[in-house]
């Protein structure tokens, strides 16, 4: 029928999700793992089980199964996950410090005590990499001057490689089905009565199991109080917490992941058998979907996702958690969300002189990110002797730094390149023939034919001093015009404060308005070596670039303004491109502006 408007396709509800989620960091020199609330961990190869014994058998005689493990559980100070796949049993102890010599300090003291063999984190890596069953994803397509050869996918298709549809409870993988589950509870023996049996349903499971004790009195006092538990369960937890008790017997909270994969009709019975053997040890069952099992696939080996931001890491950092793919469009990839670190920064990006943005709803939470970025390098003593540079505006608190000794200076023209003499003259005439914050057309127009005009047949040059740049530049301009600018003379210099910290020199700029942004802009582009920029926000003009890079500068961008950074022209190829971004929380219009920004299409905006 003419004119009818065509039926909109109705939504199933079920959509393919692409996203994904990083853990922790890697510190390959001490073969240790940064977890997000500041442990470190290390892995040791407790034993081999198809050998008949475990490396803990020489302890004391400790021959009996159940307290072949107990070394490690009593240990105080360290947290502990078993894994166990086949016959080999690993340990991954953890420990929480301040620095990553005082935890390795901690690990060679329990060494001393206990023959376990540290496993070095590539070991670790091949472990992790085995229970995937991912394999590598086709090539992506080659780039042709900055266009795609064939279809273009979307950017994280490129990394997370196949597509499952959301709330589907099995996944199709290399021509197999995977399976994954997450246990709960508290068996009273931990390793041999639970682990090991658990393993012997079947060859093709994989399990990661998360121990931490628990005091039952505490448990039993929870069971008391809870009204949500059905009688004949409560019940029995009661009498097995009060048995626990009497026989002064230790519980451990345990969570476990396992994974069971085979193909098409393997892995139903397993489940079921999975199910049987959990009832016996008042743990409970849960299948989870691919959001729920993707925690299962990036978080190990921590089994934590403290991480709820989404980054970009370099190779060495990822190849726990794709140990598949080549990694070539991985670095273009940007996520939100919220961030539960409480730890120091978990790389370093001056290893690939990695520029890049901090950025979240809240300014101050991306302030105290950069602020733990800094202490990691000023605590590593390779990189204790490299210059770090702080530019602010006057509304920052240097405080923050800690204390040092203040100074005031100025900064001037001397020596910038034209391009940027030439940027700060078109911003100062644009802001001078304003009024109420606007300006007309016209004036516009011939701001900017008079600024381009300045580098035809390089007549001028900024080593012959502003002045006669900006006499060239004003005599390009109509009587009117040059009337209207002499109200608002055009500056040679701009006024700074100095604070000597710990971390660096923090550049304070004390302008206002449009000399904030221009005094900016000149000292940004005078510091080298690693330049942090908390305002960025005055650097976001859209009309003429007020900055540049120096190649042997890494720069990280802060801003108050996230929305004059989204909505910047001339940060938009740097924002798409940089390969660190550390993204915190966001509101709603700044997600959808940072989505745009960031080159997300619309199936990607979740």
């Amino acid at each position: 029928m003419i004119g009818r408007k065509k039926a909109k396709t109705k939504l199933n509800g079920r959509r393919v999700e692409r996203g994904f989620v990083t853990y922790g960091g890697h510190i390959p020199e001490l073969d240790m793992i940064l977890s997000g609330d500041g442990y470190y961990f290390k892995m040791y190869l407790a034993g081999d089980m198809g050998e008949g014994r475990t490396d803990t058998e020489a302890l004391e005689g400790h021959t009996e199964p159940e307290r072949r493990m107990e070394p490690a559980f009593m240990h105080a100070g360290f947290k502990l996950q078993l894994i166990a796949k086949g016959s080999r049993v690993y340990i991954l102890m953890g420990t929480k410090a301040d620095r990553p010599e005082e935890a390795e300090g901690k690990f060679k003291e329990l060494e001393s005590h206990y023959p376990y063999r540290a496993a070095a984190c590539g070991e670790w890596f091949g472990l992790m990499s085995e229970r995937l069953l991912f394999e590598p994803f086709t090539e992506a397509p080659e780039e042709n001057n900055g266009r795609w050869r064939t279809r273009k996918d979307p950017k994280i298709s490129l990394v997370q490689p196949y597509h499952v549809k959301k709330g589907q409870k099995e996944m199709e993988l290399s021509g197999r089905t995977v399976k994954t589950v997450l246990l709960m509870g508290y068996p009273s023996r931990l390793f041999e009565a639970f682990a090991t049996e658990l393993l012997g349903i079947a060859d093709n499971l994989a399990l990661v199991i998360h121990a931490e004790e628990l005091a039952p009195e505490k448990c039993l006092d929870g069971v008391n109080l809870s009204g949500d538990i059905r009688p004949a369960r409560k019940a029995a937890m009661k009498g097995f917490l009060e048995e626990t008790i009497k026989n002064r017997a230790h519980i451990y909270n345990t969570c476990a992941l396992v994974a069971i994969d085979g193909l098409p009709g393997e892995v139903e019975e397993p489940f079921q058998a999975l199910k049987t053997f959990c009832g016996k040890y008042l743990i409970s069952v849960s299948e989870l979907d691919y959001q729920q099992a993707d925690a299962w696939r990036s978080a190990l080996p921590l089994m934590k996702n403290h991480i709820r931001y989404h980054r970009v890491l370099t190779e060495d950092n990822l190849k726990a958690l794709f140990p598949w793919s080549e990694l070539k469009r991985c670095k273009r990839t940007v996520f939100y969300g919220t961030d539960a670190v409480s730890g120091q920064v978990f790389y370093d990006r001056r290893i690939h002189r990695e520029n890049g943005f901090i950025l979240s709803g809240d300014s101050g939470w991306a302030l105290r990110q950069a602020v733990k970025e800094m202490e990691a390098y000023r605590l590593n003593p390779v990189l204790q002797g490299e210059k770090i540079s702080i530019l602010g505006d006057e509304s920052m608190e240097p405080e923050i730094f800690g204390d040092g000794r203040t100074r005031q200076a100025e900064v001037s023209y001397e020596g910038i390149p034209l391009w940027l003499l030439k940027a700060v003259i078109t911003r100062w005439a644009v802001h001078g023939l304003s009024t109420n914050g606007r300006t007309m057309k016209k004036h516009m127009d011939m701001v900017m034919k008079a600024a381009e005009s300045l580098e035809e047949g390089n007549r001028v040059t900024a080593d012959e001093g502003e002045a006669r740049v900006v006499e060239a530049f004003l005599s390009r301009l109509g009587e009117q015009e040059r009337r209207a600018l002499s109200i608002r003379p055009f500056r040679q210099t701009y006024r700074f404060q100095i604070t000597e910290t710990a971390y660096g020199d923090v550049y304070q700029v004390t302008e206002k308005g449009i000399w904030a942004e221009i005094g900016y802009a000149l000292m940004f582009w005078r510091l080298t070596g690693t330049v942090y920029s908390l305002n960025s926000e005055l650097l976001a003009w859209n009309f003429m670039p007020m900055y540049r890079l120096h190649e042997d500068t890494m720069y990280t961008f802060l801003t108050r303004d996230n929305r004059m950074i989204y909505e910047s022209r001339n940060f938009s190829d740097l924002f798409q491109s940089s390969p660190f971004l550390l993204v915190g929380e966001h509101g709603i219009y700044e997600k959808l502006r940072l989505s745009e920004a960031a080159g997300l299409d619309k199936g990607q905006r979740d």
